[in-house]
């Protein structure tokens, strides 16, 4: 059996989690960690299940998972490599993209 994929997170992504939390904290402070650890919970499936995610709306090799969080949730796209799973970005599901 092959070993599980690293997840490696781009810049844009961290960046996104940043923002997220940024957004949420001053709300609710409990909220916004709540959030980051359900959407880290969520993508730290990929390595064992890297398909789990549709194909991402936006083309390409690209995937997305939607992480439901609240009364909405998240959108979070990846690539999958042969040496690493790739988390391009993360975004709320009510954002203009």
């Amino acid at each position: 059996m092959s070993e599980p994929r690293p997840i490696i997170w781009s810049r844009e992504a961290k960046a996104d989690l940043n923002r997220v939390y940024d957004f949420l904290a001053p709300i609710n402070l409990k909220a916004a960690k709540t959030c980051l650890t359900t959407i880290a919970n969520t993508l730290n499936l990929l390595p064992s299940n890297p398909q789990m995610g549709r194909p991402s709306r936006l083309g390409g090799y690209e995937r997305e998972v939607i992480i439901g969080y609240g009364g909405s949730g998240y959108i979070c796209t990846y690539r999958v490599f042969d040496n690493g799973i790739i988390i391009l970005r993360v975004w709320h599901q009510r954002e203009t993209r």
